[in-house]
């Protein structure tokens, strides 16, 4: 008779087990990579707000910005300083902003040049400067030998492009430059871009008077052209004039003085 006792005894130890089996539920994949992102967010924004001195609501308004129009315009590492700074409310909440962020850069500068200094002292002690400066002095001073040589030899032999104005009041110079350019014998021709002009007859007139002639135009020899957009694309129509170039191939490399 005491067996069933047993067997009553023994199952009711089994059972006390199950509600602590019942309640506990292994967290999913996605609920531990979402906690450690809010980990990984808090971490970030701890340590953003350290470097920067930024109050909790800063930093906010900082991320509210980056994720709207700023976030676009502006690269993801924009200081938040900066950002906040761009979007202030107030002349004096930007000047604020300003001030922190100089401060910020300031002493960062400072450790940089810091450590700069030390590096030097470094090399002193190793007894070699950083930098071979006369051998890079002397490695630069080959290329432009040899750059002044070519762009000499197109000079004295090739065709060269003078950019000029034909108002004289825009450029006094240019026309005595084309005189000068054109009487060259030993120029195998010359391309002239006329940039504020874009009548022909005023463009032949000028050439009159810069004493060039009908035979050079027509042997080509000398080229009259319109320069407006030419110069506007590729100079920004910033260029001085007159401007006097050495044609490299398809390239127009700058001669120093007018090109000899």
């Amino acid at each position: 008779m005491r067996a069933p006792a047993m067997v009553i005894v023994a199952l009711t130890s089994v059972t006390s087990v199950i509600p602590w089996a019942d309640a506990y539920t292994p967290k999913t994949t996605e609920a531990v990579t979402t906690e450690a992102a809010a980990t990984q967010a808090a971490q970030t924004q701890t340590l953003v707000m350290s470097y920067w001195g930024l109050t909790a609501a800063e930093y906010e308004r900082y991320q509210q910005l980056m994720k709207g129009i700023r976030g676009f315009i502006s690269e993801s590492n924009l200081p938040p300083l900066m950002a906040l700074g761009i979007h202030a409310k107030t002349p004096q909440e930007r000047r604020q902003y300003a001030d922190r962020l100089v401060r910020v850069l300031y002493q960062d500068t400072e450790r940089v040049l810091a450590f700069e200094r030390e590096m030097q002292a470094a090399w002193r002690r190793f007894g070699k400067p950083m930098l071979d400066t006369a051998k890079i002095e002397a490695v630069l001073a080959q290329k432009r030998r040899r750059k002044a040589a070519l762009v000499a030899g197109e000079a004295k032999s090739g065709r060269l492009a003078l950019f000029v104005a034909a108002n004289d009041r825009r450029c006094p110079a240019c026309l005595s430059e084309a005189r000068r350019l054109a009487a060259r014998r030993d120029l195998s021709g010359l391309d002239i871009y006329v940039v504020d002009s874009k009548e022909d007859d005023a463009i032949r007139q000028w050439a009159r008077r810069a004493g060039i002639t009908p035979d050079q135009v027509k042997n080509r020899k000398i080229t009259l052209n319109h320069g407006a957009s030419y110069y506007a694309l590729h100079f920004g129509a910033k260029l001085p004039l007159p401007a006097v170039f050495a044609r490299q191939g398809g390239r127009l490399v700058a001669l120093p003085g007018g090109g000899g």
